[in-house]
């Protein structure tokens, strides 16, 4: 589960440091029209050779100015690009075809009446229907050839506006089937053709044959999306203007979107961007305090829609806001689980969003608060209906503490929601037959151990059976109360019966069985001494290719840290050696293949262990968030893809930086903070 690296051209053609995408979440991205002529997705010869109708400036296309053979081994370097930042690459198809080429060979393919694509300036295209027959041919060799050439994950299927729901009366319709009639006789929906087409994609072979294909669908604004196409979809994303969670039409929208695409991702398409609003608005007459507030107030909104609509935003988005990088984080945990329909939530006024993700032990549900008003409302979350006839107990997001009333299988509290705001609420543990209970409940969690601690705030003892949720890859270490232990099965299972009295605490203490030293002694591990390198990444001698990649991650890290978080002139890169011939002297990053998976410190040494080097590669990649606190990075506030960038090839709008610098959020390190205005107890103890 992984937020979109850009989801346009800057990333695959650009190739950000990793380290970027990896402080925000990114591992996908899909490259935008990477072929010369639509409807030719492979680039063979014998397509490659034509003018262009609309005769538009060509100059800034590189495969204008290349061979079909030498464009496809730039395009397969490039999408390259993607594994040595650990992005699974997604190679850009549409079932539409250059009009040239479409009257030349694919004609009975034509969805009539004709409607454009519009996926290059410089070329007319249409709708084809692209299964079956000479185009659906093509369509699969091209996608095969694709596969077997490039290092991509599947594909991304854009749609140019709207999505599948075009009538298609050919003969080609006979073969696809199943045939729909209306007062003009019988037709096939665009989306069956899309649907086989995916079908199709899922069976290909990816990265050398280890994965099969996948599929992301992006289908502009216009709905509703065929359910044959949503339900061959792995995941979605949206392209429109704004993800507002108050406009009726856009609510309405989205929420039907949502419905289709049940428990599947949503990412968010790069041109829900904020660079032009120095075109759009009359900034000149605003204060700079009022400038930074408008930005403040975008972000806040993002968010909250982002939470009820269960949407993730993309790179880009996150740098220079720091307060975004812990959210972002929290939204793909939440992803993860799956965003589900809330029967089971009521608020009295209904004045607050409100969505749900995961089942069972995994549940957690977000409130939001769309509006520039307090949202203030009685919250009632029916147990039943989130889990099998128990109650689940909940604590804040991140461990701030809860309290509220269970009673008559309900759980009840004060939603006290500043405007623009949003409350998340964790699932800490579930208990069967709890009766009447008033309780508190905290948790503290690190990449080494954790503790989650619910307290008996009521006057009748609270007793059954209780699961505490403990987070994959960590075990019970101890549970108590007061200074009684528990005694755990023996069969690891984390249930165990409970009797805890008024005014008593449940302390159950946790453990990692992959990170086996503290999350301090990580961080204070020699990696850099007085500005030098203070060790060395040890490999051993048959170290292959993934092994070799995860290491320089560990080098990239620091390299890009001094770079660009102190602003040095010269770059710090840690050694890369083969173990044997490793100082013996200087402490060592060693990548070991063995078991089990582990980090830990021995002798000074800092092992990362895994069985095999696709698992060492993952396990190094994710666990470089240990060190994220210690070396801490957010970036510049943006206004476009030059600024994220650092780079000069894009043009970028001159009137947003004229109104960024006038407000101080441009320049090095400049960061845009959102200021949240919580209040002490988001959420309080009904009485």
């Amino acid at each position: 589960m992984d937020a979109l690296a850009h989801s346009h051209n800057p990333f695959w053609q650009l190739a950000p440091h990793s380290e970027i995408l990896r402080r925000c979440g990114a591992g996908l991205e899909w490259c935008f029209a990477p072929f010369k002529r639509c409807g030719d997705h492979y680039g063979e010869e014998s397509c490659w050779n034509f003018d262009a109708l609309k005769g538009h400036n060509l100059q800034g296309y590189p495969q204008w100015q290349m061979t079909a053979e030498s464009y496809r081994q730039r395009r397969a370097a490039d999408l390259a690009q993607g594994g040595k930042s650990n992005q699974a690459m997604l190679f850009y198809v549409a079932n539409a075809v250059e009009e040239q080429l479409a009257r030349a060979r694919f004609e009975e393919a034509l969805i009539q009446p004709l409607s454009n694509f519009g996926t290059w300036p410089y070329e007319t295209e249409y709708r084809v229907f692209s299964t079956g027959g000479a185009f659906g041919r093509k369509f699969e060799s091209d996608l095969s050839r694709i596969a077997a050439e490039n290092e991509i994950s599947g594909f991304a299927y854009d749609s140019g506006g709207g999505m599948g729901t075009r009538k298609y009366r050919g003969s080609l319709g006979w073969e696809a089937g199943p045939q729909a009639w209306d007062e003009e006789g019988p037709y096939v929906l665009e989306g069956v053709a899309i649907a086989r087409n995916m079908e199709f994609m899922h069976r290909l072979p990816m990265l050398g044959g280890r994965y099969k294909g996948a599929c992301m669908i992006n289908p502009g604004g216009e709905h509703p999306v065929p359910y044959l196409m949503v339900f061959r979809a792995d995941r979605g994303m949206v392209e429109w203007p704004s993800i507002n969670a108050y406009k009726p039409e856009t609510v309405a929208l989205l929420a039907r979107y949502r419905l289709l695409m049940g428990q599947k991702p949503i990412s968010m398409h790069a041109s829900l961007r904020a660079d032009k609003f120095g075109s759009i608005i009359n900034w000149q007459s605003y204060s700079a305090e009022q400038i930074t507030r408008l930005y403040q107030s975008l972000w806040r909104h993002e968010i909250v829609a982002c939470l009820h609509f269960g949407i993730l935003s993309y790179a880009e988005r996150l740098w220079g806001v720091p307060e975004m990088f812990p959210i972002q984080r929290m939204l793909l945990d939440l992803g993860a689980r799956g965003r589900r329909a809330t029967p089971a939530v009521k608020l009295k006024p209904n004045d607050a969003l409100v969505a749900r993700y995961g089942s069972g032990l995994q549940t957690a549900l977000a409130f939001g608060n769309a509006s520039q008003a307090l949202a203030d409302a009685e919250a009632a979350v029916l147990g039943r209906h989130l889990d099998d006839q128990t109650t689940l107990l909940f604590t804040e997001y991140g461990g701030g503490g809860f309290r509220a009333l269970v009673e008559k299988d309900a759980t009840r509290f004060r939603l006290h929601l500043e405007p623009q705001n949003w409350l998340v609420l964790d699932t800490v543990a579930k208990i069967a037959a709890p009766g009447r209970i008033r309780y508190a409940a905290s948790e503290e969690r690190s990449f080494h151990d954790g503790r989650l601690v619910i307290e008996n705030m009521g006057d009748i003892t609270i007793s059954g059976e209780i699961t505490p949720r403990i987070p994959s890859g960590y075990r019970i270490e101890e549970a108590r109360v007061s200074d009684k232990i528990i005694v755990l099965s023996e069969n690891g299972s984390p249930s165990f019966k409970l009797t805890l009295p008024p005014r008593q605490k449940l302390e159950v203490k946790y453990r990692s069985q992959i990170v086996r030293a503290s999350d301090e002694d990580i961080r204070r591990f020699p990696f850099v001494r007085d500005g030098q390198p203070g060790c060395v990444i040890a490999l051993p001698a048959e170290a292959d290719d993934n092994t070799r990649l995860a290491a320089s991650w560990v080098q990239g890290y620091f390299t890009f840290w001094h770079r660009f978080g102190q602003e040095l002139l010269r770059e710090i890169n840690i050694p890369i050696v083969e173990s044997a011939q490793a100082p013996k002297a200087i402490p060592q990053v060693e990548l070991r293949i063995g078991a089990p998976v582990s980090i830990g410190l021995q002798d000074g040494n800092l092992i990362f262990v895994a069985p095999d080097s696709w698992t060492l590669k993952d396990l190094v990649w994710k666990h470089l968030a240990i060190l994220d606190a210690a070396y801490p990075y957010h970036g510049k506030f943006h206004a476009d893809m030059k600024l994220w960038l650092d780079r000069d090839k894009f043009d970028y709008d001159k009137d947003t930086v004229e109104m960024l610098q006038s407000a101080g959020l441009l320049g090095a390190n400049k960061m845009l903070s959102l200021e949240f205005q919580r209040s002490p107890k988001t959420a309080l103890l009904h009485e």
